[in-house]
């Protein structure tokens, strides 16, 4: 049975209600646990509508929770999506059941997939995260000695992800903060110079490492110089590798086992 007493609120008992149904004053399903304000633009479960909120949920106790279940496994899973006023999403989080059978939880942004991954384990993984790894293509032989910096020249790209390396520089595409690491491995180096320095530039400051080369009785065959640090970057800051000798003989060679890598820690 339908009733609709004086109160204007609209009830039913053991009944089935077929075709439409309009209220024009609250609606109250089993005792507020379900409630649905008069201007349609908040729903309350388990609690009185939240007028700056478009759904309000309260479960007595604890662990309140809301679930999404389907009656058969795809490929992308469970989807909570949030969009503009554009016909494109731009967030959506999923519980994604990949094709590897494997359950996580992946948050992406504009159609392009996942942008964070967190696997079964707990393992973060984002796989656009601004990171670079390069080494030269040949070995930079007989650089200058007159001290003045020469850009090392980083020609291999073992890995560019976002492809922020271009020309022997990297640049930031966010402001953010970002480990850097430059190894210059050389060889034939000159005890008759005065020091050697490596540079690691960028566009707020620069870091050094310097070598007194009269510290060696002799020529030393093979050094390593390392420079890593955690920069401050703004979005397209550049960041690049410099290395000068001041005097002696124009004989040291880099070689290509030497890298320039970084990423952005946050």
């Amino acid at each position: 049975t339908v009733s609709h007493p004086s109160n204007n609120a609209l009830t039913a008992t053991n009944g089935t209600f077929n075709g439409n149904a309009t209220v024009t004053g609250d609606l109250t399903v089993d005792t507020n646990t379900l409630i649905v304000d008069s201007t349609n633009n908040s729903v309350g479960i388990g609690a009185s509508p939240d007028s700056n909120r478009d759904l309000h949920i309260k479960r007595t106790g604890a662990n309140a929770s809301i679930l999404i279940e389907e009656t058969s496994a795809t490929t992308f899973g469970q989807f909570i999506e949030l969009k503009d006023s554009s016909t494109s999403w731009f967030l959506a989080n999923r519980y994604a059941t990949s094709n590897t059978g494997n359950t996580g939880f992946g948050i992406g942004t504009s159609n392009s997939g996942d942008m964070l991954q967190i696997d079964t384990n707990g393992a973060v993984v984002m796989p656009s995260q601004p990171a670079f790894l390069v080494q030269p293509s040949s070995a930079q032989n007989n650089f200058g000695n007159d001290g003045n910096n020469d850009t090392v020249a980083f020609g291999t790209e073992r890995f560019d992800l976002g492809s922020n390396f271009a020309s022997n520089a990297f640049t930031a595409p966010v402001t953010g903060k970002y480990q850097l690491n430059a190894n210059l491995y050389l060889t034939n180096i000159d005890s008759a110079a005065s020091y050697y320095q490596v540079t690691l530039a960028t566009s707020n400051r620069n870091y050094y490492y310097a070598f007194d080369v009269s510290s060696a009785d002799a020529d030393p065959n093979r050094f390593t110089f390392q420079v890593n640090v955690l920069a401050d970057m703004d979005a397209s800051d550049t960041s690049f590798v410099e290395i000068l000798q001041v005097s002696g003989s124009a004989q040291t060679d880099i070689k290509v086992e030497s890298y320039f890598s970084g990423y952005l820690v946050c």
